[in-house]
């Protein structure tokens, strides 16, 4: 748990240097879709990643709140970001709001 707490701290360090718009110039992006605790495709999309080699990776929100794995598919994504922030995007999607978080935790 003490590792998680430091990945969120890291990330949000990162995070509150970002602007809320970030232009990429890129050839190639892999985008991933509503991950909703499916911490198997997370998994993929990264195995993919590295195979494909493209120059970013975007999430578009939606990591938890389903599935039996939350806590390991949010550990994923935000280990993978503080490793290579430039590489990997993780957008907010409808689910990472409060509201959605005091309903489904």
């Amino acid at each position: 748990m003490s590792r998680l707490k430091e990945i969120l701290r890291e990330a949000y360090e990162i995070l509150k240097k970002t602007p809320p718009i970030v232009r990429e110039s890129c050839d190639t992006i892999l985008f991933v879709g509503d991950l909703h605790g499916d911490y198997e495709s997370a998994e993929s999309a990264f195995k993919l990643y590295e195979k494909l080699s493209p120059d970013i990776i975007v999430f578009l929100g939606d990591y938890v709140d389903r599935g039996p794995k939350q806590l390991e598919t949010i550990n994923l994504l935000l280990r993978n970001f503080v490793e290579i922030p430039e590489r990997v995007c993780l957008l907010r999607g409808n689910h990472e709001t409060p509201t959605m978080n005091l309903y489904y935790g």
